[in-house]
């Protein structure tokens, strides 16, 4: 995975993320063609974090804060839920 450090993260425009906490069901919904995953508790925070647009480097640091992690481990984490959002067209790349 190689995330460019001059872009940001962001949600694509047709993404909803619904949470049924009180039992533990975390959703992403693409409203445009119908897609639709569910996720963990760790990557639906995730993407609620990248939803207002996040560097990656502050994602790291955010996330290692929130969920008491290392920096290295953090971001090892982060490049799965990433990888897999990329590839499904849940977040994009935008320009800083």
């Amino acid at each position: 995975l190689s995330v460019k450090p001059e872009y940001r993260l962001a949600l694509n425009e047709d993404i909803m993320l619904r949470a049924i906490a009180g039992v533990g069901r975390f959703y992403v919904f693409n409203i445009e063609n119908g897609d639709h995953f569910n996720v963990n508790e760790t990557a639906y925070r995730s993407l609620e974090i990248i939803s207002a647009g996040i560097a990656f480097e502050d994602l790291v640091r955010k996330y290692a804060g929130e969920f008491e992690l290392g920096q290295q481990k953090a971001a090892q984490d982060l490049f799965e839920v990433i990888e897999f959002a990329l590839e499904n067209n849940i977040i994009k790349e935008v320009s800083r």
